[in-house]
């Protein structure tokens, strides 16, 4: 709901501003090349939050370097790599594990997770699929409670600088293929029976970069 109100209003923001712009009403062009860094400030406020906050932070950082360049007319530009490196090192070594627990009862699960992890359990009658990415992060997805929708489920699955496990129910139909890069998925899963070999498919698309992918029941 809130991640639809905001892209909702990103566009409704620039659809506006060019209109105003088109009517001879201000110069949004130059509106946004002005003010871009308070914008990136704000778009940092906005999607704080607990499983999203450091790459707020990054967009914050980016955001008054650049805004107290152009008040202060110092060149501090040169600065923001430097500092933003010193940051994620920082919360590298100081996080704690901030890890989230969710309970999805809806057909899909979508979920990103950036220096945080998450504990994801779904109860879905007529599971579809969805997308569960992780960098520099971690996360469990229990779907040992589900039961396939008739025409089969996609779930689309990115573990980067981090892992995933994933358990899922005995006697369901599982073809797993992707992308390993310094990566790797381990395969748990044990032989199903003659009667579900006629059921609906998981099908488990992955991408691991400096990540693992651990499958189970």
């Amino acid at each position: 709901m809130r991640q639809r109100i905001m892209l909702g209003a990103v566009f409704l923001f620039f659809g506006v501003g060019f209109l105003l712009h088109q009517m001879d009403v201000w110069n949004f062009p130059q509106i946004l090349g002005d003010w871009w860094p308070v914008i990136l400030i704000g778009i940092g406020l906005l999607i704080i939050d607990r499983t999203s906050w450091v790459f707020s932070v990054i967009l914050i950082i980016i955001g008054v370097v650049f805004l107290l360049e152009r008040v202060a007319d110092v060149n501090l530009g040169v600065f923001i790599g430097p500092i933003i490196l010193i940051f994620i090192g920082l919360v590298i070594i100081f996080a704690r594990g901030n890890r989230t627990k969710q309970i999805h009862k809806e057909q899909d699960i979508n979920s990103f997770h950036f220096f945080s992890g998450a504990d994801i359990r779904s109860e879905s009658k007529e599971f579809k699929g969805g997308n569960l990415s992780t960098v520099f992060g971690g996360a469990t997805v229990d779907l040992r409670d589900i039961e396939l929708h008739e025409a089969g489920a996609t779930l689309e699955l990115s573990a980067i600088f981090g892992g995933i496990e994933l358990k899922l129910p005995e006697n369901i139909r599982v073809q797993v293929k992707g992308t390993p890069i310094l990566g790797g998925i381990e395969n748990k899963l044990r032989p199903i029976s003659k009667e579900a070999a006629t059921g609906p498919v998981l099908q488990i698309n992955y991408f691991a970069m400096f990540g693992g992918i651990e499958i189970r029941h």
